[in-house]
Parts: structure tokens; C-alpha cells; sequence
């Protein structure tokens, strides 16, 4: 076997996700359901994951200098690094509106933290390596 049949880190194609709806029905964005409704995401292998992992860590420890190895986040922070970790292998939405307006990435934070729901399928999509290995199609 090829051994690079193990490797996510190469992937850089981003891999679909079919939201669920709170009730744990596929969403799709009209009745006859053709139109799912799917963000299209990064791995956590992905260099924007890893970009922004780097980012908050040195962004954590530079605050921990400052309060000379005292600094203790408060929890609305973490979850605020946590929902932008995620937000940032967002590379686009399907179907997927706010107020009429197209959802783009750059509203993927804001919409993690008003849909928590959805945040846990994105975290757990991204996080589950398998969704992002050579020839992973995700419908």
C-alpha cells in the first residue's frame, strides 16, 4: 500500500458539508430538495488551520508575558479563538443566506456563534481526518 494514502496534510482541496437542521433533518434551501444546503471547509491539516492555531498561540502567550505567566482567558474568549480556528478553513457556503445576502466566509464566526449547532457539525466534519483524504467526496 501507498503510504500516501495517510496523508491529509497534502490535501488541499476543501470538502463539502450537508448542514443539518436542530431537528437532525438534511437542510436544503428549497421543498423539492435539490438545493442542499452545504459549507465548504478545510481540514484541520490545512495550512489556514494551522495558520490560525499559530496566530492564537502566540497571540496567548504574548498575554501571558505581559501578566508575567498569569494570564488566565476568560471562557468568551476561548470559545471566540475556537469559532475563528474553525471559521478560518471556511472557504465558501451553498445556498446559505442571511437576510436575502449570500453567507460568505467572512460571516462564518458570527454565524457559529448564533447557530452553536452548526459549529459543532463544522467542528467535528473538520476535525474527522477521513473527510479529507485523497479522493474523500462528502455530499
Amino acid at each position: 500500500m501507498d503510504a500516501k494514502r495517510f496523508n491529509t496534510t497534502a490535501t488541499t482541496d476543501a470538502q463539502a458539508l450537508h448542514l443539518l437542521l436542530p431537528n437532525r433533518r438534511l437542510a436544503y434551501a428549497d421543498p423539492e430538495q435539490t438545493q442542499p444546503v452545504r459549507i465548504m471547509l478545510k481540514g484541520g491539516d490545512s495550512r489556514e488551520f494551522k495558520a490560525e492555531q499559530a496566530r492564537q498561540v502566540a497571540a496567548l502567550q504574548a498575554k501571558n508575558r505581559q501578566f508575567n505567566g498569569k494570564y488566565d482567558p476568560p471562557l468568551e474568549e476561548l470559545e471566540t479563538n475556537n469559532r475563528k480556528l474553525y471559521a478560518s478553513v471556511v472557504v465558501g457556503f451553498e445556498n446559505l443566506e442571511n437576510d436575502g445576502v449570500p453567507m460568505q466566509p467572512s460571516d462564518a464566526v458570527e454565524f457559529f456563534k448564533t447557530a452553536p449547532d452548526v459549529f459543532e457539525q463544522v467542528r467535528a466534519f473538520v476535525d474527522d481526518r477521513a473527510n479529507f483524504q485523497s479522493g474523500a467526496s462528502i455530499a
